[in-house]
């Protein structure tokens, strides 16, 4: 009987065809599904080269955020930019912490701590295309798309993890409110008919901000209450 498998190398560096349209640089991170890995070569379209899944790297990062030491950090292929936002591709840990105004993050790069996997629904969508990033209401939690769903098809929708999302801009939130999703498909501070439970405030936002970091979490609600408040516009 033949070997069921047979060794070829440490996994470090990864043969990687580029099937984009422009070239990758030497340095570049290269999102591969589950994970991210760094060009070690230029990379022209079509062609194929090496790209790292391990090593400690410093990314240039988004100055919104902070991350504590060992924290998740993801990677936003449209802005090529560390984020701390989990619709985005799994990049690997903080190698050290990073403060809100840092441009820079340094990251252990690698596949070992994903757990994507665990964070997800899968959902049918039978209304009109869902966008990677946009919200989903059920009917009494929120998730938040992790990819492109179109009528009619499956997708994974996260339902844990910290996410920036577009927000009231007539109120204040301080770090740990319960937050709902208004009928605009904005972050509320407000328990009334037709909002819906998403979560809790990751970080304080100022009243006049127009985006907010929410951790998603299907028990908003204060324990003990299953009520909500009504404003009554009709007879009594």
């Amino acid at each position: 009987m033949g070997k069921v498998a047979e060794f070829r190398h440490e996994g470090i560096i990864l043969d990687w065809t580029n099937g984009g349209a422009s070239q990758i640089n030497v340095g570049d991170v290269v999102p591969l599904g589950s994970c991210c890995g760094v060009a070690v070569t230029d990379i022209p379209a079509g062609g194929t080269g090496s790209v790292r899944v391990s090593g400690v790297y410093d990314v240039e990062s988004t100055n919104d955020f902070s991350l504590s030491q060992g924290a998740v950090v993801y990677y936003d292929a449209a802005t090529k930019k560390a984020t701390n936002n989990t619709a985005k591709a799994f990049l690997g840990i903080a190698a050290l912490k990073k403060e809100t105004a840092d441009k820079i993050v340094r990251v252990k790069i690698g596949y070992e701590w994903h757990d994507k996997a665990e964070k997800t629904i899968t959902y049918s969508n039978t209304g009109a295309k869902i966008t990677a990033g946009a919200v989903v209401k059920f009917s009494d939690f929120c998730g938040v798309a992790a990819e492109d769903i179109d009528n009619g098809d499956e997708g994974s929708v996260y339902i844990e993890g910290t996410f920036k999302l577009a927000s009231v801009a007539n109120a204040s939130f301080a770090a740990g409110d319960r937050l709902y999703i208004d009928a605009a498909g904005k972050l509320s501070k407000l328990s009334v008919l037709g909002n819906i439970p998403i979560g809790i405030a990751a970080d304080a936002k100022e009243t006049a901000a127009t985006t907010a970091f929410v951790t998603l979490s299907r028990d908003v609600a204060p324990k003990g209450e299953d009520t909500i408040t009504y404003a009554n516009s009709g007879a009594e």
